[in-house]
């Protein structure tokens, strides 16, 4: 176990992985390559989860940002709309730039 943790330090996880597996019986290596394929699965499943939250957090953004400048363009005091959408002095100043 500590060679095991003394390797997985290497500069090159994966090839330290593969050597180590190299090392063990087919049927563990089979065991072990079970479990990689698991961890990946379940990393590729967090990345997708956190792509859909970050979409979900810059499409509510772009939401904000639209309502804004809906605002602007119709008359609405730049404060109340600050207030009211919650958006930063900055966003509001480029909102307000680009509204007509």
């Amino acid at each position: 176990m500590q060679y095991y943790q003394r390797t997985a330090r290497a500069e090159d996880p994966l090839r330290a992985f593969q050597q180590i597996a190299e090392k063990l019986e087919p049927e563990q290596r089979e065991n072990i390559m079970t479990i990689g394929e698991a961890l990946r699965a379940q990393g590729i499943q967090e990345g997708r989860q956190e792509g859909i939250q970050e979409g979900m957090q810059r499409g509510q953004q772009e939401s904000l940002h639209k309502v804004a400048s809906n605002l602007l363009h119709a008359g609405t005091d730049p404060q109340l709309v600050q207030r009211v959408t919650g958006l930063s002095a900055d966003d509001m100043q480029r909102i307000a730039m680009h509204t007509p």
